[in-house]
């Protein structure tokens, strides 16, 4: 491990913090999240982890409902307001400064792993109740309203709603 792979994650754990740091549910998710991502990086770490492992499957997938593995690409100051029933597939990319609410599906069209997953860009902001599927990309600076289902690529800077999703503004 070296110096600056730690400071790499320890300037993404300081932005999750910053964003997060008023949910605290969602703080907890976060934090195991991004130490699990760590450990997976390093064998020694990923058996040592197993404990964490089995902690984080109990409180985020039990308890709180969400599917978020370890093994999705999630960018910095990740923002879960009510993490509830949120369901990420792990091929999902997601960039920095992004807000996810409660009850979103961010997946594939279909049950093989390599029918595609959305990339999303910086600063996304989902609403409640979204589904968010397909080989699609999600520009920066974009909010798509809630109850929003999203099966094509979203320009940048505008903001999308309805089922399907349009653009509003």
């Amino acid at each position: 491990m070296g110096f600056s792979m730690y400071t790499h994650f320890k300037l993404i754990l300081e932005q999750d913090y910053m964003a997060s740091k008023s949910c605290k549910k969602a703080l907890l998710l976060i934090v195991m999240f991004r130490l699990l991502h760590f450990c997976r990086e390093n064998r020694i770490l990923f058996i040592l982890s197993v404990p964490l492992w089995v902690l984080y499957k109990v409180y985020a997938e039990i308890m709180m409902h969400v599917e978020l593995s370890p093994r999705t690409r999630v960018g910095k100051g990740l923002l879960l307001p009510h993490p509830f029933a949120i369901v990420i597939n792990s091929n999902a990319i997601i960039g920095d400064h992004c807000i996810i609410r409660n009850c979103t599906t961010i997946g594939n069209k279909g049950i093989a792993d390599n029918a595609g997953c959305p990339i999303f860009g910086n600063r996304v902001e989902i609403g409640s109740n979204c589904v968010v599927i397909g080989k699609i990309s999600i520009g920066d600076n974009v909010v798509i309203g809630a109850g929003s289902v999203v099966v094509k690529s979203l320009e940048s800077n505008h903001t999308y709603a309805g089922n399907p999703v349009r653009l509003i503004r």
